[in-house]
């Protein structure tokens, strides 16, 4: 693989890669993360280092050299990268079983990382049991990786945080799924089907302030939530019946993709935009505030009313809602073959790059792009 740096250390089984660049597109640096099996679930960057957490399975090595083992079936990992590329640190997220690190938002020169685990969850010693299955977790670590605190909440089921966000006034949101009646601070949790969508309220030093419960009968659940003007926007899976403000979802087999805002309490839905696409929650595709509204990148023909027939098999759609979520405008991007925007950011301008995935010819406008293996990544920025 080579981002413009010249070729990096090839893996022996699967490898996921960091790379950043000018606002320009020119290559500054990348690396490379290599495991048994790896993947890079979320990426934060000061203007003095790059933050990576994710989960990995067997060796996990930065460009060939410093390594850690997993101690369970997976663990998980926050790495930190300098300005120009040099490895500074890295703090092993291990266990007796399955642990993941899902997200990672700053906290002025501080990181909160979130996640889950199974069997025990080892950030500092003494390790920690899970209650039930699976435990949703979140901890801070400071700039040079230190540990700071942690918090563990959940029941006998299935309890994950996929993605934390952080208020301006510093206090901590964690948004996942839920799964049956656990108490945090004495803030009750009851799922009222097979999981429900959870949003925690936290303090900076981690005491839980409120806890907010979005379900029906069917599974729902939280994949990303960023901060807005108006609060927080949230990315909602839910196989219904479930109403989100005037929102009505019915009853499906699958589950339905749903932009919400959220006030600045978590718990009042201000509006809720439906979605065609069926988004895996956790994955990194989701929402940025941008400007005075938000950019949503989305899988599939979303909104597809205002955006024409597809350009291929799958297309990625990119496109503006306002604050109060109203379409400002929304743009498909899309060849012959499978197209997908794996995550977008907002530029200093009030525009947005995206990751576009394709396994064929990339087009947007004039814009052509042939792939060059089997599958593509293509990094486009769109101005406002």
């Amino acid at each position: 693989m080579d981002f413009g740096g010249g070729p990096l250390p090839r893996p022996v089984e699967s490898a996921a890669f960091i790379a950043t660049f000018s606002p320009g597109g020119e290559h500054l640096w990348s690396a490379s993360l290599s495991a048994m099996s790896i993947r890079v679930a979320a990426i934060v960057a000061t203007e003095d280092a790059v933050y990576a957490g994710g989960t990995f399975r067997g060796r996990l090595e930065f460009n060939g050299d410093t390594a850690i083992v997993s101690e369970g079936l997976s663990d998980g990992f926050v790495a930190s990268w300098s300005g120009d590329g040099e490895l500074r640190w890295v703090r092993h997220v291990s266990g007796s079983d399955v642990e993941q690190v899902h997200g990672l938002a700053l906290l002025g020169s501080n990181i909160v990382v979130s996640g889950s685990f199974s069997g025990t969850l080892l950030f500092e010693t003494p390790a920690v049991p899970t209650t039930g299955g699976v435990d949703m977790f979140v901890a801070l670590l400071d700039a040079e990786g230190s540990f700071r605190w942690q918090r563990v909440f959940g029941g006998a089921g299935s309890d994950v945080f996929f993605d934390v966000a952080v208020r301006a006034d510093d206090s901590i949101v964690g948004v996942g799924v839920g799964g049956d009646g656990w108490t945090a601070d004495g803030h009750a949790f009851v799922s009222a089907g097979a999981g429900d969508a959870v949003l925690i309220g936290l303090m900076s030093a981690g005491g839980v302030t409120t806890l907010s419960a979005f379900g029906s009968p069917g599974y729902d659940g939280i994949g990303r939530v960023v901060r807005s003007l108006g609060g927080f926007v949230a990315w909602f899976d839910s196989e219904g019946p479930l109403r989100l403000g005037s929102l009505e979802l019915p009853r499906a087999s699958v589950a339905q993709s749903v932009v919400v805002g959220l006030g600045s309490d978590g718990r009042t839905v201000r509006w809720a935009t439906r979605s065609n696409s069926q988004p895996r929650l956790g994955d990194g595709h989701g929402v940025v505030a941008v400007g005075d509204g938000l950019h949503a990148g989305l899988v599939g023909p979303w909104l597809g009313r205002t955006t024409g027939g597809p350009l291929g098999s799958v297309d990625a759609v990119i496109g503006l809602l306002s604050d109060d979520g109203e379409l400002v405008w929304s743009r498909r991007i899309g060849g012959p073959g499978f197209d997908r925007i794996h995550a977008v950011e907002p530029t200093e301008r009030g525009g947005v790059y995206a990751i576009v995935a394709t396994d064929g010819r990339f087009e947007d406008g004039d814009t052509r792009l042939e792939a060059i293996g089997t599958f593509d990544y293509v990094l486009a920025r769109y101005d406002p």
